[in-house]
């Protein structure tokens, strides 16, 4: 299982087969996963506010939930993607063990 979702507004948290984060400022970060989903992710785009934004480019068969924020004061103020367990991401593998 991999959670993804952002905090602050230059952290995106990761959770479950990676237990990260990474900054990203001011530019959207696009993530592939093994069965075939990608994904954007970028912080207040366009005129949502100040809300961390998950757009579904390619929809794959992995995606556990996705649940959708619309307001900026909510505790957590970000979209948030599950994708199921047996789902990886090559990218996500290399980003998050950068810093070991």
């Amino acid at each position: 299982m991999i959670k993804i979702y952002g905090v602050s507004d230059d952290l995106i948290e990761f959770r479950g087969h990676y237990n990260d984060e990474i900054s990203i400022y001011d530019k959207p970060l696009q993530i592939e996963f093994s069965d075939g989903t990608i994904i954007e992710i970028e912080y207040a785009p366009g005129d949502v506010g100040a809300i961390w934004k998950i757009k579904i480019i390619c929809e794959g068969d992995g995606i556990e939930s996705f649940v959708e924020c619309t307001d900026e004061n909510a505790q957590i103020y970000s979209d948030i993607l599950t994708m199921c367990d047996g789902v990886y991401s090559e990218q996500l593998e290399k980003i998050c063990t950068e810093g070991e």
